[in-house]
């Protein structure tokens, strides 16, 4: 009697198992046969739609690639197993990529030179121009004089239109770029926002950007009423960022193009333009520089095209 109850049990217990196995194959299959709400969102190459934690889908790098080998040389001196491979590295490095030719890359007397071996470009950033601009402010505060009983005093206002006017050298009622820079270099406390031999050099990238944050007509110059809103304690200049590959960076933010080094500066993309070392001996020199000149060229002008967002 007893192992007839064991058998029983043993029965029952199976049933259970195979009921529980069934019902969830269906919970399965019916959340693979719901459609998906990624079907509507085309992502780029090396990317993939992932429906994030808030429910809204995002193109995100993918996380592998098909095992398909179709050797291909990137823009950076690297091969990759398949395309796939090079547009999932683009992503993740935040990086533009593109396919120099198929196959692997062809390795010669010359070696493509790494980013690390070249300098950072000089730029100023814009903590250093907003310092710069309170600098110019506190400097012409000081100039203000008080009413008293023998002088009617001069009010901040005044000083403006006065600095203005000793400043515009070509008495044009406008202020270029050098004509800011030599005005505020009579006031080194002013000037000077970085130490080191490239001081002066950021310093005038800093009055560019100072003029560029209330220069509403986009001349590179500044009338009185411009100068007078730059010159406004109570202005704030705005912050801008970088765009890169669908992403926002924040001003200081880094990245690598080929063998040059860029920086986000004021709402822009300063990159060097040293000539990288070419893979491919065959080619002529005077084509082969002409076609990485414009191709360069093209590069900055796509990547700074959209970098009018501000937070």
């Amino acid at each position: 009697m007893i192992w007839l109850r064991l058998l029983w049990l043993f029965g029952l217990f199976a049933c259970l198992v195979s009921a529980t196995t069934q019902k969830s194959k269906g919970s399965e299959e019916t959340i693979e046969s719901e459609p998906g709400i990624c079907d509507a969102i085309i992502c780029k190459s090396g990317r993939e739609c992932k429906v994030l934690d808030n429910g809204i889908p995002t193109c995100v790098c993918v996380e592998t690639c098909p095992d398909h080998h179709k050797p291909v040389c990137g823009s950076n001196g690297v091969s990759y197993e398949s395309h796939c491979l090079l547009h999932r590295d683009a992503c993740v490095r935040g990086s533009h990529i593109s396919i120099k030719h198929n196959g692997y890359c062809k390795k010669g007397k010359h070696h493509k030179k790494k980013a690390e071996d070249h300098e950072k470009p000089i730029v100023c950033f814009q903590n250093e121009r907003d310092l710069m601009r309170q600098l110019i402010i506190d400097w012409l505060q000081t100039k203000v004089e008080e009413e008293g009983w023998f002088s009617s005093g001069k009010s901040y206002k005044t000083v403006i239109e006065e600095i203005f006017q000793l400043c515009d050298a070509d008495h044009d009622d406008l202020l270029d770029a050098t004509e800011f820079m030599e005005c505020v270099k009579n006031n080194k406390t002013a000037f000077h926002v970085r130490d080191g031999d490239n001081a002066d050099l950021v310093s005038a990238l800093c009055i560019d950007a100072i003029i560029e944050s209330t220069d509403s007509d986009s001349d590179w110059l500044l009338s009185l009423k411009e100068f007078e809103s730059c010159m406004d304690p109570g202005f704030v200049p705005t912050k801008k960022r970088c765009s890169l590959e669908e992403k926002d960076y924040d001003d200081g933010a880094e990245t690598t193009v080929d063998c040059n080094n860029c920086v986000c500066a004021c709402g822009n993309w300063v990159c060097t333009s040293s000539a990288c070392d070419d893979d491919d001996e065959d080619d002529s020199y005077e084509d082969n520089e002409a076609a990485k000149t414009e191709e360069w060229d093209k590069f900055l002008e796509d990547l700074n095209i959209n970098n009018d967002k501000s937070t």
